[in-house]
């Protein structure tokens, strides 16, 4: 039993580093992120937690750069070759 646990391991893991090298992985990691920032500070705004509306449209705006700089970097590399 203890093989086969180490094998479903091995194989989440080698899944895992897969994605992780794809851009199309972090451009969605980084939109949901925003996005559940953004419904977040809505939250916030509905509940008058002003220091939480602050924090996540931050951190919303932090995914965006993110996002924008990661297709920025994917048009550097296509204009490369």
């Amino acid at each position: 039993m203890g093989d086969i646990h180490f094998i479903i391991i091995i194989s989440i893991g080698a899944a895992v580093l897969l994605y992780v090298t794809r851009r199309w992985f972090w451009l969605l990691a980084f939109s949901s992120g925003a996005i559940v920032c953004l419904f977040r500070a809505w939250d916030c705004m509905i509940h008058s937690e002003m220091l939480g509306v602050f924090i996540f449209l931050l951190l919303a705006v932090v995914c965006g750069v993110a996002i924008i700089r990661t297709r920025e970097s994917y048009k550097e590399e296509k204009t490369e070759t």
